[in-house]
């Protein structure tokens, strides 16, 4: 089996404009005069958030990513640590000073949440629209 194939490829890059336009068009209406560093932040985050997203439609190409959505622990713990560890890069501040990092507040994770998970949505109206026609 291919772990990609042609159309995953265009579906990926139909959906990669999200999270680098996203937290740009936020702040480009922002007068409090956001610096780069944050702009880099939440971009960043956005896109771990993003493939956090798309591992539950990487289980399939037909069934709805919320079909046995906790069958499988492993994901769920990947998926935690990796929350864990970004969490840890933007609040802990050794890391922050390490990574050059700024605490992201509540708004700016929904922000990032909300974008990101719009490829889940879009995939997941994709197979509903390919079970239709099935």
């Amino acid at each position: 089996a291919t772990i990609t194939n042609s159309a995953h490829v265009c579906q990926l890059a139909s959906f990669a404009p999200g999270p680098v336009t996203g937290p740009r068009a936020r702040f480009a209406s922002d007068e409090a005069g956001v610096t780069s560093m944050m702009f880099g932040l939440m971009a960043f985050t956005t896109l771990m958030l993003f493939q956090l997203f798309n591992v539950f439609n990487a289980r399939s190409d037909r069934a709805s990513a919320f079909t046995g959505l906790f069958a499988n622990g492993w994901v769920w713990a990947g998926v935690g640590l990796s929350l864990v560890l970004h969490t840890a890069v933007i609040y802990a501040p050794f890391l922050q000073q390490a990574f050059s990092t700024v605490a992201l507040t509540l708004g700016d994770w929904l922000f990032c949440a909300g974008v990101a998970s719009s490829v889940l949505w879009l995939r997941e109206l994709e197979k509903a629209i390919r079970r239709l026609w099935a």
